[in-house]
Formats: C-alpha cells, structure tokens, sequence
C-alpha cells in the first residue's frame, strides 16, 4: 500500500491504493470512513485534507493495510455473496500476537456473514460497537467481547438467534490436520453458546439444551466447540455426557473427537472441570471407545485426555494402559506412549515400564 503524506485528501489516498477493482476501493473507503468516525480526533471532511495525531496515524495504517491485504487476496464478488472466514496464519508466529486472528477483519465478515442471511442486521452499527475497546482485549476476551455485542443485533430469543448464526456458518471442514487459525474465527460464536445457551431466561422460559447441543454439534464441525461445551458438563453433567456419548459413533471425525477433548478436566485455556479432577470414572467409557478411532486426529485427543488423568490420578491411567496393551495395534501402543509423557518425564517406573512395553 502507498504511504500516506500529509496535506492530501482521503479520496486521493484511496485512489492511488494500488488495486485495480474500483469496488474493492470503494468499500474499502466505507470501511476506513467507520474507523476514522471512532477517535474523536479524527477531523474527516470529504475533500478536506486532515492531520491525524501520530497515535491515530499508526492506527489508520494499520487497519488501511490490513483491510487492504483482505480485499487484494479475495474476490470482492465472494466476499460480498458468500460465506467465508478470513485468512489466517497456519500456527502462531513470532512476534504476532494470537489476539490478531480476532481483529477488524474478522469482525467485519462476521458481519457479512450474518447480514448474507439476515437482512435487518445492523451490518455497520455492529461492526463499530464489536471494535470499540477491542484492541486492548486478549484473544478470549476479544471473542467474549465480540459474542456480547453480538447478541444485541440476533433476535433477542435465543434459539431464533442460533438459527441466524447457524445459517451464517461456512460448509463443515473436509480435513482434520493443517486447519491453521483461520478456524478460531468462530470463537465468539462459541462464546455465544456458552453465554447464553444454559439459561432459560434468554430463551423466553423455554429450555434451550437441545437448541445448544445442535449449534455445538455443527460448531464444531467448523472449528471446535471444547470450549462452549464446558459450561454444560460444569452445569449439566448427566445429560451432557448422555448426549456425547451418542455423538462416540457420529460420521465426522471433529464430533467424535469434541467427546474426548472436551471433558478433559485439565484443557488448556478452558476452566478446568472440578468433578472430572476429582472422579474421572464418568469419561472413561469415552476413552474406551475411542482409543480405535481410525483418525489420528481424535486418537491424539484421547492421549492427551489421558495426560491429563495421569496428573491427579496416576494409577488410573497406568492400569488402563496396561489393560490397553494386550493385543494392542501399534496406534493404541502410539496412543499410550503418547498419554504417559508427563509421568515418564517426572521419571516414574511404572509410566517407564508401560511405555517400554508399548514400543
């Protein structure tokens, strides 16, 4: 993107954007129009040339070239018409904060989405209440942040808003490696459910389960509903885990593994579930079962699962594996070297000797 010298107009700047769709430009210059109507310092005037603060210039540039890079890497026409996520890298780089993946470019085409399906969106109010305070939030405070401000646009009966949000969705992923953070565009959308899916006050009295186990069964799909799913093994555990195990024989792989990677008691950047640190006995059934996934990707969460066991209840896990090793396939044999990481490192005989076994 050109640099930006003082004493010129918007439109002149915006006009010699190296793109050469003139819609990109325009609804590029929309879009910069909001940004520069949040700061208050900001004197805009069309055809009026304006000197922004060396703060705010910073932040004009940066929001400029990124709106730019999305509309230079896509189809305007796709864009617009069509549900999509944005890019994103495929794993977390150096130096860039992971907070990104939920920025201006994520908030506006979750606007678009939701507008491409329900036409009485506030596409434009949306999109400047969603950013207002955003850049100093974290990842989960941004998706959090994003969901609240969400609600205030859907219909204010929660299983009507779900409906909107679920048409809004892009098709199921096909893969289950290489998925990179494009995926954690749909954070808010779990937040959503977990926010506002238990409560039957959100839903005009009415009980909304069944309306939030059907958003997380397609979440998930997309990108993951470990997360949104928590609160309801927290709150609701014997229906919860009910409809989970239902979901162990489900065709899709990301479903499948959503029954093992969400009641891990210990899942990183999640609330930790107390009952299962306590007893896991209640999950086991769905390790059981899904220690033969045909897919690594579930398989991997089992292990992990059973990382987490082994750290509260060791022998546990020591007496399961040694169940699992007779006449195990060199994937269980994987699956439990893999589970007893923790304990092998804090070198303790028994993980040592299971692990050996399982070589």
């Amino acid at each position: 993107m050109e640099k930006r010298t003082p004493g010129r107009s918007l439109e002149t700047y915006i006009h010699n954007i190296a793109i050469d769709d003139p819609l990109a430009k325009f609804l590029i210059h929309k879009i910069i129009q909001r940004i520069i109507c949040k700061y208050k310092n900001w004197q805009y005037q069309r055809n009026v040339s304006f000197q922004p603060t060396t703060n705010v210039t910073a932040k004009f540039k940066r929001y400029a070239v990124e709106f730019a890079q999305l509309y230079l890497t896509s189809k305007v026409s796709k864009y617009i018409h069509m549900l999509r996520i944005p890019d994103a890298p495929k794993s977390i780089q150096k130096g860039v904060p992971l907070k990104n993946v939920l920025g201006l470019a994520a908030v506006d085409c979750l606007a678009q989405n939701i507008l491409h399906v329900y036409p009485e969106f506030s596409a434009e109010e949306f999109i400047t209440a969603a950013m207002d305070k955003l850049e100093h939030l974290e990842f989960n405070e941004r998706g959090l942040h994003i969901a609240k401000v969400l609600r205030e646009y859907l219909p204010q009966k929660y299983e009507k808003a779900i409906s909107v949000i679920l048409a809004s969705l892009t098709p199921p992923n096909t893969e289950t490696e290489g998925l990179g953070l494009a995926v954690l565009f749909y954070h808010p959308h779990s937040y959503f459910v977990a926010g506002y899916g238990l409560d039957e006050q959100y839903n005009e009295g009415e009980d909304p389960f069944e309306v939030s186990m059907k958003a997380q069964y397609e979440l998930t799909k997309r990108s993951t509903s470990e997360f949104s799913i928590r609160p309801f093994l927290i709150e609701n555990q014997e229906r919860t885990l009910s409809r989970l195990k239902e979901w162990l024989s489900d065709p899709d792989p990301h479903v499948r593994r959503l029954c093992s990677e969400g009641t891990r008691p210990r899942l990183p950047w999640a609330p930790r579930i107390s009952a299962f640190i306590t007893d896991p006995s209640p999950v086991l059934p769905i390790l059981e079962t899904l220690k033969n996934d045909q897919v690594l990707y579930v398989r991997r969460s089992v292990a992990n699962h059973l990382g987490d066991i082994a750290k509260d209840h060791p022998e546990i896990v020591f007496s399961l594996c040694e169940k699992w090793l007779v006449d195990a396939t060199k994937e269980v044999k994987w699956l439990i070297r893999h589970a007893l990481r923790y304990p092998a490192k804090k070198q303790n005989k028994t993980a040592l000797q299971i692990r050996a076994s399982a070589k």
